[in-house]
């Protein structure tokens, strides 16, 4: 029991000296320690644990005597939440960590305090994303399927849907660069919210049949295209995905 006694006073202590390493700030009766300034906040980002001994507690990050972002820490993990303010120190992103990772909503705000996008988190994992214009109506949305394919949607000012279909998730070997390709059925509205065009795609690429509106919602013409090559067009018939006239369509 003794010994158990002593173990604990050395921890503490060694906790106690580890915390007075570091400068604390105290904002609303709130005591902050303060990220040294070789370090910026990413270090800590993701699910790396911080191999120097770091304290549990809140944390800021300055950049020359402003607020950069706030931060809690728990087991040299992120817990918690993230919260980023812009050069007029106002809040313009949060997100909360579980054990290093994101959970949950992470919100983006423009200058005047409203929503620029809203994301999800899953471990980690984003499943859904949003972005807004000024007037916060939708400007597009993306969900998560797979590690390789999400949903889109864009939409007008309006907000009517402008586009909406799958991407495969890729990458240009040529520039190393992520890249977003379209890929199986999409379909366009003009913003009045009548059909557009709707058709296929195949790595970015149309394929297969594409049908044309005007916008009246009356029929223009219909495609049949392979590899992004057009092969034939028809502005009386429309075609199947396969290629075959499948029923003539009114002006």
């Amino acid at each position: 029991m003794k010994t158990l006694a002593i173990i604990l006073t050395v921890l503490i202590m060694s906790l106690n000296i580890q915390a007075q390493l570091f400068r604390t700030v105290i904002i609303n009766t709130d005591t902050f320690f303060v990220l040294p300034d070789t370090m910026m906040f990413s270090f800590f980002n993701g699910d790396k644990t911080v191999k120097d001994s770091f304290p549990n507690g809140k944390w800021i990050e300055l950049k020359k005597g402003r607020i950069l972002c706030k931060f809690s820490l728990k087991n040299k993990l992120l817990n918690g939440d993230w919260l980023h303010y812009d050069t007029n120190s106002m809040l313009n992103q949060k997100v909360r960590y579980l054990n290093g990772v994101k959970v949950g909503p992470e919100f983006a705000y423009t200058d005047s305090g409203k929503e620029l996008n809203l994301c999800y988190w899953d471990n980690g994992e984003q499943q859904e994303a949003s972005f807004f214009y000024p007037d916060n109506n939708s400007k597009f949305r993306t969900i998560t399927i797979s590690d390789s394919l999400d949903f889109f949607t864009s939409y007008y000012e309006n907000g009517m849907k402008e586009s909406e279909g799958c991407r495969e998730n890729d990458v240009d070997w040529e520039t190393s660069r992520a890249i977003t390709l379209k890929t199986g059925q999409w379909n366009y509205w003009y913003d009045n919210g009548n059909s557009k065009m709707v058709g296929f795609y195949c790595k970015d690429k149309k394929d297969s049949a594409w049908t044309y509106f005007n916008e009246q919602g009356g029929f223009i013409k219909s495609e049949f295209y392979q590899h992004g090559v057009m092969i034939k067009s028809s502005d009386t018939y429309e075609y199947d995905r396969t290629g075959i006239l499948k029923g003539k369509r009114k002006k």
